[in-house]
């Protein structure tokens, strides 16, 4: 095989999307490098190199800093899959520019608000990097089981469950019992839907909001009652989130509060959306 790509590499200091047109590259980091008052103050070196860094742009620099933390002398060691992505803008015309579409050390897709223009923010998701075919099915299977008990059966049912059962086996305790926790959460949902349309309660959503699935908060957020439901707090947590700037990275629970989490998104992705219509 004759390998034509090397023949269309650009000359530069640095690592370009046009590098990336013959397709992703995953690197591994060695060291970063800063230089403040720069306008490309963060050189990312990587295994093989050839002395030419990533340099990221102002996004992909907030996107590293919200996964992999602000210490950038904790990257070495760490990989990230770079793209070339032909939708990006300078000066009104698409030229393209490197994006980051999967990170090593983070075990689901993490969801992020970056700015795309002066007045919108969209959702940026970064998927994990799995070390090992093995790893890469685990993901899936725990992405599946976050969804619930019948989203995973589907999953374990599959011909790629089937393929990977023995392995999955060893993991199957967490799994189910992330399931369950995803359907518990839905079922309280549920009943709390129910119970406020019994009760005559409006609703704050329009029918066919993408957020219906996750929560519906109470009318007011009363610390004062002890019967209040915990949810409302979370939902107007994120609703706070949002009014200040926050990403999704900003949530304050773990993965192991997955029902407070789904409470706490959802207000923040409502509140967003409502920001996002009020500056367009």
């Amino acid at each position: 095989m004759t390998d034509l790509s090397k023949t269309i590499a650009p000359k530069s200091d640095q690592l370009n999307a046009d590098d990336l047109i013959a397709g992703p590259k995953t690197v591994t980091v060695t060291r970063v490098q800063g230089q403040e008052g720069s306008d490309q103050p963060v050189s990312v070196y990587f295994e093989g190199d050839n002395n030419k860094p990533y340099k990221p742009c102002l996004s992909m620099r907030r996107v590293l800093v919200q996964v992999w933390g602000a210490d950038g002398t904790a990257y070495p060691g760490r990989s990230m899959t770079l793209y070339n992505d032909p939708e990006v803008k300078f000066g009104g015309i698409k030229v393209g520019g490197i994006r980051i579409s999967h990170m090593s050390h983070i075990d689901r897709a993490q969801s992020l608000m970056l700015t795309t223009t002066r007045a919108r923010r969209n959702e940026y998701v970064v998927k994990p990097l799995a070390g090992s075919k093995n790893e890469e099915i685990l993901l899936r299977a725990r992405e599946a089981a976050d969804e619930g008990k019948d989203a995973f059966t589907q999953f374990w049912n599959s011909d790629e469950g089937k393929r990977h059962r023995d392995f999955l086996r060893n993991h199957l305790a967490d799994l189910k019992e992330r399931s369950e926790q995803a359907d518990a959460a839905s079922q309280n949902l549920a009943q709390r839907l129910q119970q406020q349309n019994e009760a005559g309660e409006p609703s704050e959503q329009e029918p066919g909001d993408p957020i219906d699935s996750e929560i519906l908060p109470a009318e007011e957020d009363s610390q004062d009652e002890p019967d209040a439901d915990p949810s409302a707090f979370e939902f107007a947590e994120g609703v706070t989130a949002a009014n200040n700037d926050k990403t999704a990275a900003d949530c304050p629970y773990g993965d192991d509060q997955i029902e407070q989490k789904a409470h706490w998104m959802a207000g923040f992705k409502q509140q967003w959306a409502l920001n996002s219509e009020a500056e367009g």
